[in-house]
């Protein structure tokens, strides 16, 4: 029988059994993954062995006492030791997983700040930057010497993430100048993203200036998303009717974009 056929066959027993509660799998499981002509010609038991002995949730149908062992806590970590992609082993406090840690911790504030907010527009274009920032954390945790390929951040990352700053921009209204935070409770969520989006672009800075390999646009990246992230925060602002310019406050205005953050 051909090996394509006998994959397709450990593939549906395989699904199977990760939709069945923990030991118990189903005694026509073989029927169902090969249908009723071959079901005689194959043992339960035959078939079992073959499932991966990491599929989640499963126990094995050959042992049903055999317990998969795989954790969150691998306890590799407990010396103060990460893996970086590849393998490598370096230290938690290294420049490097400051730099991918706060990329993660900004893909966090943004979720927070997606979860609160009722802009279906700011929310879509939040979600799909959010996904992006994961091929962002991987380019920062893969080492020049690593063997796993290097995960790309192109120019039409960043150019994408221009053309939403200019839509924003281009909003008659939009506060274009200093603003103080807190008048609305999504934006001042978007605000604390930007400022940790600023943190990640600060900690990519001291990785390149060790010497370290760093993907060219990771910092243009970077650098963009918070001008994104802050405006998302104006146009919520702007779009509830509430204004929280501090030069209007202090009824001192200026030029558009000084210092707007």
């Amino acid at each position: 029988m051909p090996l394509s056929d006998e994959l397709g066959k450990v593939k549906r027993f395989a699904a199977i059994a990760a939709t069945s509660e923990p030991g118990n799998l189903p005694r026509n499981a073989i029927r169902l993954a090969c249908g009723e002509q071959e079901a005689c010609e194959l043992s339960f038991e035959h078939l079992a062995a073959s499932v991966p002995k990491r599929l989640p949730h499963a126990k094995s149908a050959a042992n049903p006492k055999r317990v998969d062992s795989m954790s969150i806590s691998t306890k590799r970590g407990d010396a103060g030791q990460t893996g970086l992609a590849g393998g490598i082993r370096v230290s938690k406090s290294s420049v490097r997983v400051e730099a991918y840690g706060t990329v993660d911790e900004l893909n966090a504030s943004l979720g927070f700040a997606r979860s609160i907010c009722e802009d279906a527009d700011v929310s879509k274009a939040t979600a799909a930057i959010q996904r992006e920032l994961f091929r962002v954390g991987s380019a920062l945790a893969t080492p020049a010497e690593s063997s796993k390929p290097h995960a790309p951040v192109t120019r039409e990352m960043v150019d994408a993430l221009t053309d939403q700053v200019h839509q924003i921009e281009s909003i008659e209204g939009v506060l274009s100048d200093w603003s103080v935070s807190g008048e609305h409770t999504a934006a001042a969520a978007y605000d604390v993203a930007r400022t940790v989006c600023r943190r990640a672009e600060r900690n990519v800075v001291r990785l390149v200036e060790t010497g370290e390999r760093v993907e060219p646009d990771v910092l243009a990246h970077l650098n963009r998303l918070s001008d994104l992230i802050w405006l998302f925060g104006r146009k919520l602002e702007f779009d509830a009717g509430v204004n929280g310019s501090l030069r209007a406050a202090n009824d001192k205005p200026g030029p558009r974009w000084s210092r707007a953050w």
